[in-house]
Order: C-alpha cells, then structure tokens, then sequence
C-alpha cells in the first residue's frame, strides 16, 4: 500500500483527498480507469467508482501503475485469505478426543492436542461427540412461565445456550399444538 499512496501523492489533491482514495483501493480489485475531459474515472470491485477531477495527461501513467500495484496487491492478499492450512489429526489424536471430550473442557482439549478451540469443536461436531443435557422438570417449568421472555435471559437463568433454549421452546410449542 505504501507504493500505491506514493503515486497517490503524485496527483494535485488535497489530502483528505488522498487519504479517502487511499483507504478506497485498500484490498479492492481495480477494473478499468478511464480519462475523459480532466476526470479520471476508476472502476472497482463490487460496481464501486472513483472519480477524479482535474486530472493532467500524464496522470494515465500513473493510473495505470496504481492499478498494476493495487490489483497484484490484491491478487496477493485474496490469495493469502483463500489459502487454508490442511489440520492433520492423527489417529492417537482423534482417539484422544473420543476418550476425553466429556471429561475435559474444549480449552484444555486444545492445549493437549495442540489444536485451536475452535477446530476441536467443529472435529467434535463432526464426528458427533457432543452430549445433550437432559431437560429437568424444573427447567421445563421455569421456561414455561418465562416462556416471552429473551433468549438472553433464559440462556443466563438456566445456564443453557440459545440453540437448546429455541429447541425446547420449539417442542415445547408443537406439544400444546398436538
């Protein structure tokens, strides 16, 4: 980006001006500039356009190498996003997490494996290790009453996640349609 804002400077604007063109080529693909009567107009991604007043006739030149720069930029950093690091999980790895996924926490699962939080939980998910709390008469009857109130509530009052409070609501709901 630093090179980009150097050819930015090149141009006769003031510099809010050069910062605002700046910030809008930041990780956005240029497709076509055109000059026409001292206006520059630049064609981004997603139907956006930038229009320049008062341009001279080498500002083309310029134009031109900010976009080169902006779109290898670009290329470079869709290509980095896009790229997804393979997980391995070895077989002692995943017999592990079958062992232990009820005895320990997702963060202490994730330090003994060496795996993130969050790619235990989806391996957990995936293959099915997960337990469903069962639903206690008193908790059944604490939903009823308090059934209009916010998921937030009910979540913190029966310390259950918004997911099983909207499905026990949902059965709970169809039960007294039936």
């Amino acid at each position: 980006m630093n090179e980009i804002m150097k050819l930015i400077n090149r141009f006769s604007l003031s510099e809010t001006d050069k910062e605002i063109l700046s910030l809008k080529l930041t990780n956005k693909k240029i497709n076509n500039i055109i000059i026409l009567q001292k206006k520059a107009y630049i064609s981004l991604d997603q139907r956006e356009m930038i229009i320049i007043h008062n341009v001279s006739k080498d500002a083309s030149v310029i134009l031109d190498k900010i976009k080169e720069k902006s779109n290898k930029q670009f290329i470079s950093f869709d290509t980095k996003r896009r790229i997804k690091k393979k997980i391995s999980w070895s077989n002692e790895d995943l017999e592990f997490l079958k062992e232990n996924y009820n005895k320990l926490s997702l963060t202490q699962l994730s330090e003994i494996l060496d795996k993130s939080y969050y790619q235990i939980q989806h391996k957990k998910i995936s293959l099915n290790l997960y337990q469903v709390k069962p639903w206690s008469n008193h908790e059944v009857s604490f939903l009823k009453k308090n059934i209009n109130k916010s998921l937030y509530f009910l979540s913190e009052e029966l310390n259950r996640s918004i997911a099983a409070i909207k499905a026990k609501k949902r059965t709970l709901l169809n039960s007294t349609e039936n």
